[in-house]
């Protein structure tokens, strides 16, 4: 076991403790770690060409960027549809860009945390 999975396991079953099912952006945000997060590396090291360096220097790819707006917005359409009967387009779009904008600005090892938790933050002002 990684400790990615450690952590994954954490801040998904805080997410789900506290807002789970009565919270979209919650899901949104929990949808775009799991979905958008988890490909992004899928895609970035499978067909990542564009290489881009973030502020802290760690190299990540303009392709795997853009999986996590891609799938973490499949993601959250579909986690919505399931538990609310409906999609939230404009949230899951939106959140989902600002995710994958997190994401890249993020401190390494720390967007697990952050992209959670945006979704939840700007679900505080918009929702």
């Amino acid at each position: 076991i990684s400790l990615w999975s450690i952590k994954l396991l954490c801040y998904i079953s805080l997410m789900a403790l506290v807002f789970w099912r009565n919270y979209p952006p919650a899901i949104i945000g929990t949808s775009l770690l799991l979905y958008g997060d988890g490909m992004a590396e899928v895609v970035g090291k499978t067909i990542g060409r564009i290489e881009l360096i973030t502020p802290w220097g760690k190299k990540k790819t303009l392709e795997g960027s853009l999986a996590v707006f891609i799938f973490g917005g499949i993601g959250a359409f579909a986690m919505c549809y399931l538990l609310f009967h409906q999609i939230y387009f404009f949230y899951s779009t939106l959140f989902a860009f600002v995710g994958m904008l997190v994401e890249f600005y993020s401190y390494p090892e720390y967007d697990n945390v952050f992209i959670p938790l945006s979704s939840v933050i700007l679900g505080f002002f918009l929702f």
